[in-house]
């Protein structure tokens, strides 16, 4: 697969400070018939890929039944429960099976983070250009759905 170029996405700043630029990639989580578009942060400092609770809650999955996960972060230590779900990225043409561990309190919908994501593609970052590039990692250690 060769490199897709993204922009970065501008979004205001929660301060009211101006604008800020981040690696935005149109995403969707996918579990059986059940589907969630979502914005995902491109987060290489997330050790897996999270996503708010409630996602979960809309694709119907059953956390009493999934394994928990404790997860730090900028709010502290809390714990998650991790479910195998599908995701498909807008312009990279395929559907990868990943783990996502499901937060109450994400501060964003969706971070692609290393495992399932970073493992999946490999991610160049143009800060000073504003954009970023995405390419399939040679491993396919997640494979096609």
């Amino acid at each position: 697969m060769s490199w897709i170029k993204f922009d970065y996405t501008p979004l205001w700043k929660k301060d009211g400070s101006g604008i800020t630029r981040v690696p935005l990639l149109e995403s969707e989580l996918i579990l059986g018939q059940k589907r969630f578009p979502s914005r995902g942060l491109v987060d290489s400092g997330a050790y897996m890929t999270l996503a708010h609770s409630d996602i979960a809650n809309i694709l119907e999955i059953d956390r009493a039944a999934c394994p928990k996960r404790p997860v730090t972060g900028i709010s502290g230590e809390t714990e998650g429960f991790v479910k195998e779900v599908n995701l498909s990225v807008k312009h990279l043409r395929e559907v990868i099976t990943i783990p996502v561990l499901f937060v109450d309190n994400l501060r964003t919908a969706l971070l692609l983070g290393h495992e399932g994501f970073f493992e999946s593609y490999r991610v160049k970052f143009q800060a000073d250009q504003n954009v970023f590039e995405v390419s399939r990692s040679p491993s396919e250690q997640y494979g096609k759905r």
